[in-house]
């Protein structure tokens, strides 16, 4: 779907280029029924329906998908937005299940025709799961819906009487399945449709205005699935409205792209998360773009209202626009797991010649509403995998974890938020790459600078492995001896195919690890075909003059990073590209089975939240439970085949270092008693780190006595405990469990033992005001707390009267017996400022500055520091920082922590000044627990070996 640019569309990018005027449409979607609630509620928590009444409008116009506006009066969204679920009836509304709103009788309900990206819940209800509410399992992983591809939106001007376009949704798909027909309508605007039953119609409107347009879908499987977009026509009488940008930019790592847009405020303006925004352009002598019929448009995404800024003053406002990627990371998804079957799939958890294509249409069909409004496309890998399962986090992490741990495949969603998920370019074959165009040769008269950032070799090793169907496969390159320079890349739990293929990897993977160089090039014109998805090159060529060190290149890079710019003054929108050359194939070699499982592990951060797997006491839930298929059934439950078996992955990874931490696995087993000729066994390959308190060197210790390994049950309590075997390998423990009988099992978990880690136990915290003479405080409010994990949380907030040429602000003290002296602790500051008086005549540039620091040695080290507007200012600030000896004596051993304002060099006072202060605190551990992987061996097959989703 990428595209080479024609010899005129680079005639034009090469002589003046194209002159563009950009514009902004803010959709304003139409209101379709309102309505009002009319119920009380027991409870605000997972809200799926209400009662209402008076209603207006036409309720047939209420279709499945479009956003809910509730509010505390007629169309505001004060109370919040939910999503219609399916078809209302005359008094039910049917929304996504919410328990972010406050509900209450009399609410006001606006329902609007946008369709954006929702999530849809997982229920469970007793033994049974339900998709987005209600709907229970039947055929769903048996027949596939497919997926509408309908291209992006489109804006076109009406200069005549009409103005047409080819719509196409030609690259529908459905999984096991082709399309065999369309039906597009016009939901809502003023315009006809020719041929609407195929996949190219012809749309042709005669006024300007906003038309909303639905496409249905149906498989040759008899499932079928409905899209909608929005085509906007504007005259020279209706323009639309111009504006400037403010930055425009993509990149891989990110997964798509955001910009961001200047513009005059209109009446009534106000900023909506979640409003769609896109950005086109009028150029001349014409638009160049990847997609036709939409050669104008630049970019679509919706608005982040967080981050957009209204000066009411200068009349203007800058918007902050975010792709489908962005607000797929906001999303938290339920865990989902998907396991193959020989038979037909009878619940949610099952399929049949499982794919990861599969995983993720399942994912992203079923647990987002994105197929509703953007195209998707995924890998047409068929490689086939016993399990697929990514745990709770962010729709995009599972995403991620699905494709790119299991076929190194990349999710990318484009300027248009079409998501593609694609295999890495340089890690496809090299015979297979030949589909890939190369959008543009660059030469001299393309670019006005390009820059090259020389690569060190930064592996020297890949060792490879996975499964193919059920054997398991390991490569290896370059082969046995390292190369000179790098460290040992470990990947492994993929999908291959063969010994050939994962051998073709491992040397692919090197290549690209080891490539020579990356560059950066400053394109004189903006050619819009060059995007980052799908996968596309560009050809360079690189001459010994062009850089200072006389490199020398030429041949294919491949596009990591795009942004554009663009001067109003002459129209020109330019380009920058980061990309990293085409690399290929290495020497490989097979690599023997290893006899245990190998590890090596990657440098970790010291410390990072997102690795807290935070599980408490009780934990319940064991959603998307996988059992372990393969291991033998009646005669080993009965203790007649008491032979060894395994190993089985539990796919237990990640970094444990805080006290009252877990992480577990989510797998069905029977576990033999301790009494078998081989009881259930344990491996766990991590590296076991220990430190002293007053340093951050961290060394591998054998010292075994500082977590534990639990066996749980389907409640998740723990129902044995492992016994430890003598360490005989600091990168490996093992050991053995001895119920007195045998059970089944839902689950291990590994724990860090709370007395080993230590905590910040305050006997006394204290709050002072920081304030020069000429300032005056009112009382502020102070309060703290403990954290069950070991650190303590302080917030401090109050009004100061008048402050004037001063520092401003509060310093808290934590006092404990035996003190905190040379520990090492990890903070979290947070501060926010706002001034309610502002005296006249204040400096036209003068700023405000705000600063968190840590008194823990004598340079009292910032924690963040910035400067802010006068009228107020919020910072956030983190560091890991060491509590140093310090005078006064009497402040010795103790933690402090300031949070201040710099009000400014007035000659007037600032009164009515809020500060509000909140930290947390946390020790750095003495013990971490950094897992790569986690094996159980001597099991048998649970009695009920499949899962309890959907039973």
């Amino acid at each position: 779907m990428s595209r080479a640019a024609t010899s005129q569309e680079l005639a034009i990018l090469r002589s003046d280029g194209l002159a563009a005027r950009l514009f902004a449409i803010i959709d304003q979607p139409a209101v379709v029924y309102q309505c009002r609630v009319n119920q009380t509620f027991a409870t605000h928590d997972r809200v799926a329906q209400f009662a209402y009444g008076n209603a207006s409008g036409n309720l047939s116009d209420v279709l499945p998908g479009m956003t809910v506006l509730v509010g505390t009066s007629q169309g505001a969204w004060d109370r919040g937005l939910v999503r219609v679920r399916k078809t209302w009836t005359s008094n039910t509304a049917y929304i996504g299940e919410t328990s972010e709103i406050k509900w209450e009788n009399g609410l006001y309900i606006t329902v609007i025709d946008e369709f954006a990206i929702w999530p849809r819940h997982v229920r469970i209800s007793g033994q049974t799961a339900y998709m987005d509410y209600d709907i229970a399992y039947s055929n769903q992983h048996s027949v596939f819906a497919p997926v509408p591809c309908l291209g992006p939106d489109r804006v076109l001007k009406l200069d005549g009487a009409s103005v047409s376009t080819q719509l196409d949704a030609s690259k529908s798909w459905a999984i096991g399945s082709s399309i065999s027909g369309y039906a597009w309508s016009v939901v809502r605007g003023s315009a006809t449709l020719q041929n609407a039953n195929t996949a190219t119609p012809t749309l042709t409107a005669t006024t300007a205005g906003r038309i909303l347009l639905k496409c249905t879908v149906t498989a040759a499987n008899g499932a079928s699935a409905t899209g909608y977009r929005t085509v906007y026509v504007y005259s020279a009488a209706n323009p639309p409205t111009e504006i400037e940008l403010d930055d425009f930019s993509g990149s891989i790592e990110r997964g798509g792209f955001e910009f961001a847009v200047r513009l005059p405020i209109s009446p009534g303006f106000t900023p909506r998360d979640y409003c769609k925004v896109i950005l086109f352009a009028e150029e001349c002598p014409q638009s160049i773009g990847p997609i036709g019929g939409a050669e104008n448009v630049l970019a679509i995404g919706w608005m982040n209202e967080s981050e957009c800024e209204v000066d009411d003053k200068s009349g203007t406002a800058i918007l902050s626009i975010k792709g489908a990627n962005y607000w797929l990371t906001r999303i938290g998804g339920y865990p989902v797991g998907v396991e193959t079957v020989s038979g037909t799939p009878s619940k949610w958890t099952q399929m049949q010649n499982l794919t990861v294509d599969k995983a993720l249409w399942h994912l992203l069909y079923w647990r987002t509403t994105l197929t509703n409004c953007c195209d998707v496309f995924l890998t047409g890998d068929s490689r086939q995998a016993s399990a697929l399962q990514a745990v709770s986090g962010s729709l995009w992490q599972q995403i991620r974890t699905i494709a790119e741990e299991s076929i190194f495949a990349r999710p990318m969603c484009d300027p248009y938020s079409r998501l593609f998920v694609e295999v890495e370019t340089n890690l496809v074959p090299e015979d297979a790459r030949g589909g890939f165009p190369v959008i543009m040769e660059l030469t001299k008269d393309d670019y006005r600078d390009v820059r090259v950032e020389l690569r060190t070799p930064e592996t020297a090793r890949v060792e490879l492995s996975g499964v193919a169907g059920t054997k398991a496969i390991f490569s290896r390159a370059p082969g046995e001896v390292f190369k000179r320079f790098g460290q040992v890349l470990v990947k492994d739990r993929l999908l291959l195919s063969s010994q050939a293929q994962a051998n073709q990897l491992a040397g692919l993977v090197l290549g690209r690890e080891n490539r020579a160089f990356d560059v950066s090039i400053d394109l004189v014109s903006a050619n819009r075909l060059i995007t980052l998805a799908p996968r596309q090159y560009l050809r360079l060529t690189i001459s010994a003059g062009d850089t200072p060190a006389g490199f020398v290149y030429s041949g294919k890079i491949v596009p990591r990073e795009v942004s554009i710019e663009h001067d109003a003054a002459t129209g020109i929108l330019s380009m920058t590209v980061a990309a990293e050359p085409e690399t290929f194939e290495q020497i490989s070699v097979t690599q023997p089975p290893p006899k245990v499982a190998k590890i090596n592990l990657p440098e970790q951060p010291e410390l990072n939240i997102s690795d807290w797997a935070i599980v408490p006491t009780g934990f319940l839930s064991y959603p998307n439970v996988l059992s372990i298929i393969d291991a033998p059934g009646a005669a080993c439950r009965s203790g007649a085949d008491t032979s060894a078996n395994g190993p089985y992955n539990q796919w237990i990874s990640g970094t444990l270092q805080v006290r009252n931490t877990a992480l577990r696995s989510y797998s069905l087993f029977y576990a033999r008693p301790g009494s078998s000729p081989n009881p259930t066994r344990y491996t766990i390959n991590a590296q076991f780190l220990t430190r002293n308190y007053d340093s951050m060197t961290w060394s591998e210790t054998t010292a075994d006595d500082w977590y534990s390994v639990y066996l749980l049950d389907r409640y998740g309590n723990r129902i044995a405990t492992g016994i430890h075997d003598t360490v005989v390998d600091l990168r490996q423990r093992t050991g053995y469990f001895n119920p007195p009988a045998g059970v089944d099992c839902w689950g291990v978990e590994i724990a860090l033992n709370s007395d080993v880690i230590q905590t910040i136990d305050p006997t006394m915290v204290d709050l002072i005001y920081l304030e020069h003479p000429w300032s005056s405080h009112q009382t502020a409010d102070f309060s703290w707390g403990k954290y069950a994990e070991g650190g303590v949380w302080l917030r401090a907030a109050g009004r100061w009267n008048n402050a004037l040429y001063s520092w401003t602000g509060y310093k808290i003290r934590l006092n404990q017996s035996g003190g905190y002296n040379n520990w090492w602790v990890y903070l979290y500051g947070k501060i926010s400022t706002k001034i309610g008086i502002l005296e006249e005549n204040w400096p036209p540039n003068d700023k405000r500055g705000l600063r968190l620091y840590f008194m823990g040695s004598a340079d009292n080290p910032d924690v963040a520091t910035a400067e802010g507007p006068k009228e107020g200012g919020m910072l956030e600030g983190y560091a890991v920082l060491q509590n140093t000896a310090r005078t006064p004596i009497e402040e010795r051993d103790m933690l402090i922590v300031y949070g201040v304002t710099w009000t400014g060099t007035l000659t007037k006072d600032a009164k009515n000044v809020d500060i509000q202060v909140d930290w947390q605190i946390w020790p750095i551990p003495t013990k971490k627990l950094i897992i790569d992987s986690v094996y159980l061996w001597n099991v048998c097959k649970h009695v009920n070996y499949l899962d309890i989703l959907g039973q």
